[in-house]
């Protein structure tokens, strides 16, 4: 078994941000332990990690379609659900989850997100531009 870590959101008051929660998952390369991250960040936090006021802001329905990591680079592609629904606090915080989550193995130190195959530059109505692969922020905080 490995150990993987996948992130989910905390909001008390005006402060906000991803903290870290690990996920034992089947040992695998490091391709496959991104894939079991992010299955693992799809389901959302589980009942204990609820109690202690954790949520995700991917929403429901989201699937994975592909998880790689080459080079410096994790790809990972979920359907478009991921942009469906919430303003611009939730599209940052589920990109901060994929980020964080996304950059944890090996090498990979940026995520370039794609949504159905596409890759993507913005997210949502509110367009929140990605512009670029991404690398976790100086903070977790939101």
């Amino acid at each position: 078994m490995a150990e993987v870590e996948v992130y989910f959101v905390w909001a008390r008051g005006t402060e906000s941000g991803v903290v870290v929660r690990r996920r034992a998952v089947p040992d695998r390369e490091p391709s496959g332990l991104l894939e079991s991250a992010m299955l693992e960040l799809l389901k959302g936090p589980d009942e204990e990690e609820r109690r202690l006021g954790l949520f995700s802001e991917i929403p429901e329905g989201t699937r994975l379609l592909a998880a790689e990591i080459k080079g410096q680079f994790a790809h990972v592609d979920v359907t478009r659900e991921f942009e469906s629904g919430g303003g611009s606090f939730s599209m940052r915080a589920r990109v901060y989850q994929v980020v964080f989550t996304g950059t944890q193995f090996g090498e990979a130190r940026l995520v370039t997100l794609y949504l159905d195959g596409q890759l993507r530059y913005y997210l949502g109505g509110e367009g929140l531009i990605i512009g670029e692969p991404l690398g976790r922020p100086n903070s977790p905080d939101l």
